[in-house]
């Protein structure tokens, strides 16, 4: 995604979210806490981060969001059971915020 400061994120193989420059000078590095597959922009300029964490069978994945504030600290992870295909799925943001 690309924020209104024009910073640059992305996700990396190794489950880390990547701010850059606009000029592509790396900013910052973030360790997510589970896997990350999806990225939202908050209005506020949070970043979104959908993933999945699992456990030792099929039927323990589960679906992780996490928050991090403009600043790239840590917000919020919540968990939910995704029971279905443990696929996560992009997280959405309502227009308020």
């Amino acid at each position: 995604v690309v924020r209104g400061d024009e910073r640059i994120f992305f996700l990396d193989q190794a489950d880390e979210l990547v701010a850059l420059n606009s000029d592509g000078t790396l900013l910052q590095r973030y360790q997510l806490p589970h896997s990350g597959a999806y990225l939202a922009l908050g209005t506020d300029g949070s970043i979104y981060i959908s993933g999945n964490s699992c456990g030792s069978t099929a039927s323990d994945f589960h679906g992780k969001v996490s928050a991090l504030a403009p600043d790239g600290t840590h917000k919020w992870t919540v968990t939910s059971v995704n029971r279905t295909n443990g696929l996560p799925t992009p997280p959405v943001i309502a227009p308020d915020g």
